[in-house]
């Protein structure tokens, strides 16, 4: 676990590495182009560190196009995780970085349909996302609006996990950060055969 939430942004960096160089010429499927749209050390964030084939899929019309002036090499696809424009099996890795924590829990499990959908058999999903055992939370978010890419959400972490393993097999899992009584929790996951 990391010891400072500044140190974040290097674990996400550190372990998208580690599940990229596991693959030869990896298609990538970064989840947002956040990263990518602002003026990081790394230019174009994770995914010009990477330099390969990846591709930002990124909801907001404003973020697109920041992410595609600062990195015109990079292919940053306006869309949505729980409608991914793309074919079946073509990506050996999805990075989601605290992604899916941002998607409405009525939509989620259609995100993680996606994610299972377009994943190569053999490939890797590295997922990161805010979760909790306080339904506090769960009461608390009923009213946010399904149109907002800016809602913060706290999935419940045993209805999370179950949902994951109805899609995929949960090869290892790390918590990254705890904060009270929310988890910032890793997940790497392969697809159910």
């Amino acid at each position: 676990m990391i010891k400072n939430i500044n140190q974040v942004w290097s674990y996400y960096l550190h372990q998208s590495a580690i599940v990229y160089n596991q693959y030869t010429n990896p298609v990538v499927l970064k989840a947002d182009a956040s990263n990518e749209a602002l003026d990081l050390p790394f230019k174009c964030g994770i995914a010009g560190y990477l330099k390969g084939d990846i591709i930002c899929l990124e909801k907001n019309p404003v973020v697109v196009e920041k992410a595609r002036l600062n990195c015109p090499n990079i292919r940053i696809i306006k869309g949505s995780i729980t409608k991914i424009p793309f074919n079946e099996g073509i990506f050996d890795v999805i990075l989601d970085l605290s992604t899916i924590d941002h998607v409405h829990p009525e939509e989620l499990e259609q995100a993680i349909i996606e994610y299972a959908r377009v994943i190569k058999k053999e490939g890797t999903v590295f997922l990161v996302s805010w979760v909790t055992g306080n339904t506090k939370y769960k009461e608390d978010q009923r009213g946010f609006k399904k149109e907002s890419a800016n809602n913060q959400y706290y999935h419940q972490h045993d209805e999370f996990n179950q949902l994951l393993i109805r899609f995929f097999k949960i090869t290892k899992t790390e918590q990254v950060w705890q904060e009270s009584d929310i988890t910032l929790q890793a997940y790497w996951l392969k697809k159910n055969d």
